[in-house]
């Protein structure tokens, strides 16, 4: 099954100018067997150059493994690799992932990641650790 979307991001720093983004979406689902998915996400990232910041644009692909299960709590692992464009034609960012999606009620859901991050810039590698937590309510 294939969908798409078109996301808007921006981001409000006071002290370093904001950033704005704009991300368009191809997303996959296949079935590995009647237990297991595959979800495929290709992003195009366009960063909107605004405040005199220049941020570089990216084409992400992220593959993530989860269970096919009718479960409250579903874990899974995820790996996202981002391509550099602009004349850089590298994949400079790639992000492992582990977490869950909970469904607390039939409106309000929990996930939580654990992202290991590394940024390939030349010869330097930056390895990041990041938590992301979120608390969604469909209307």
């Amino acid at each position: 099954m294939w969908s798409a979307q078109m996301i808007g991001r921006t981001w409000f720093m006071p002290n370093a100018g904001n950033r704005q983004f704009i991300w368009f979406d191809a997303l996959q689902t296949l079935s590995l067997g009647k237990d297991f998915l595959m979800k495929n996400r290709f992003r195009y990232h366009l960063a909107l150059n605004i405040y005199d910041r220049i941020d570089p644009d990216f084409i992400r692909w992220d593959a993530q493994f989860t269970f096919n299960k009718p479960w409250r709590v579903v874990p899974y692992i995820s790996l996202e690799t981002w391509f550099r464009t602009e004349g850089f034609n590298e994949i400079q960012r790639t992000r492992y992932i582990a977490g869950f999606n909970a469904k607390l009620t039939d409106r309000l859901g929990l996930s939580a990641q654990y992202w290991r991050q590394q940024e390939y810039r030349g010869s330097l590698l930056n390895d990041v650790n990041i938590w992301v937590v979120n608390l969604g309510y469909k209307l």
